[in-house]
Formats: C-alpha cells, sequence, structure tokens
C-alpha cells in the first residue's frame, strides 16, 4: 500500500483551506482530501448520498485550486462512480467502505478515512465490530 500524504482527514482538511502543489497536483493527496471531505459531508447529513458527497468535495478543491493552477490533470482521478458499500453497527450506518480504481478507502465515525487492502480491511470490519453492507 502506497504511503498516506497526509496523517489524518484534519490535516487533509487543512491542505484543502491553503491548497499547494501537493493538495493540487499529487493524485493521492487530491483523493484523500476528497474523500475526507466527502465523509464529513455525507456524515454531517450535508449530501443524501456518499456519492453526491464526493462530487461536491471534487468541485470545492478544484475551486480551491484555482489559486495554484488547478487540478493536474482535471479529468482522469476517477473514472467512474466510486463504489459505495455502507458499514453498520447494530443496523445504523457509522461509515463506508468506498472502492476507487485499485484502491480502497475505509471511513468510520470514529476514525476518519484511511487506505485499506482486503486483509486489513476485515481485521479493522472485526475489530470495530461493524458489519458492511448495501
Amino acid at each position: 500500500m502506497a504511503p498516506r500524504r497526509y496523517p489524518d482527514c484534519a490535516t487533509a482538511l487543512m491542505a484543502r483551506q491553503h491548497p499547494d502543489a501537493t493538495a493540487c497536483h499529487d493524485f493521492r493527496a487530491t483523493r484523500e482530501i476528497v474523500l475526507c471531505d466527502a465523509w464529513q459531508r455525507f456524515r454531517n447529513g450535508q449530501a443524501p448520498t456518499f456519492a453526491a458527497a464526493v462530487e461536491a468535495g471534487w468541485q470545492d478543491l478544484r475551486q480551491a485550486c484555482a489559486s495554484v493552477g488547478g487540478i493536474t490533470p482535471e479529468t482522469g482521478f476517477l473514472p467512474g462512480p466510486p463504489q459505495v458499500q455502507a458499514v453498520r453497527r447494530a443496523g445504523r450506518i457509522v461509515g463506508a467502505v468506498v472502492a476507487v480504481d485499485d484502491e480502497a478507502w475505509l471511513c468510520l465515525d470514529t476514525a476518519g478515512c484511511a487506505p485499506v487492502t482486503a486483509e486489513t480491511l476485515t481485521q479493522l470490519l472485526q475489530q470495530a465490530g461493524v458489519e458492511v453492507g448495501p
């Protein structure tokens, strides 16, 4: 698994507030910012679906990055819609698993968003006592 660009979602979201070349031109950095922003929007009820929250996150990042030359390349980061599965505890949605291209991310209320592999995802879900489903 490739290393994260930001240690946590709070740092990633701060990078959007003060965009630089990493935040706007680095593939992994932009994805981290957008997914952290999307999870925050979705969790706070600011978007009806996680996919809508991801799109809003991309729009905001594009606007924030306009002052440093925009996002390069502007297309190609998300060739298709992300695949999203709800993470539930006792029937209540407490997170999401998002698959985009060859990466998967786990977003939980208690931990923010982090990239995962199939092995670490299974372990994290068991540790958190949650289940994945539609």
